[in-house]
């Protein structure tokens, strides 16, 4: 109930971002549960690049925001989830990100893999990355 009730004190611009970003991370989870991650990325990129879609332009800050207060509605989100929902948004409001994946592992480890998103050169969705992770690529928009 504590969180309806800061919700609804919030200010309707990011009420619209958080409900926006709400979408996204549950229309990416499923999407990557159902579909192949190439499908996933190019719709991410078909909505991040959509003009029709442009609203205003809230801060990169203000947008991070919205995804972190809207994860916890959305069940089973990771960092990829959250990373693509981000990208979407901030691209509907004309910011450029880099989705980047990573893995970490070998000598004995266990395998892992991380993503997460840049804008303007610095972490802005699941950083800080630990240095044990090894960029496999940056993905922008896909072509």
């Amino acid at each position: 109930m504590r969180r309806l009730a800061r919700f609804l004190a919030l200010p309707s611009t990011e009420q619209r971002l958080v409900l926006a970003a709400a979408g996204l991370l549950a229309g990416v989870r499923v999407g990557l549960w159902v579909l192949p991650f190439r499908r996933v990325h190019g719709a991410v990129g078909a909505l991040a690049n959509d003009p029709r879609l442009r609203t205003g332009q809230p801060s990169v800050e203000r947008i991070v925001w919205a995804v972190g207060a809207a994860d916890c509605l959305v069940p089973r989100t990771n960092c990829l989830v959250r990373a693509l929902a981000a990208h979407a948004l901030l691209g509907r409001h004309g910011h450029v990100s880099r989705l980047k994946l990573g893995v970490a592992g070998g000598g004995g480890r266990d395998f892992e893999a991380h993503a997460w998103l840049e804008h303007d050169g610095r972490v802005v969705i699941g950083g800080p990355v630990d240095a044990r992770y090894v960029s496999l690529s940056a993905l922008g928009a896909p072509r």
